[in-house]
């Protein structure tokens, strides 16, 4: 971003930094979300505690 003087009044490096602050919280985010959609998915794919232990099989 060497080409970029001044954007409303700040210089390159400090938009430079801004950017890359806004960028790394939208992949915190991004991370974040992934998260809590996998443990929604781990605790949807989950059964209580004793279904499956008794099995009625009759041939």
């Amino acid at each position: 971003m060497a080409g970029i003087p001044s954007i409303g009044g700040i210089g390159a490096a400090q938009f430079q930094a801004q950017y890359q602050a806004a960028t790394l919280k939208l992949q915190k985010d991004a991370i974040d979300l992934q998260g809590d959609l996998a443990l929604q998915l781990i605790a949807s794919a989950s059964v209580p505690t004793g279904t499956g232990q008794n099995l009625d099989l009759q041939i």
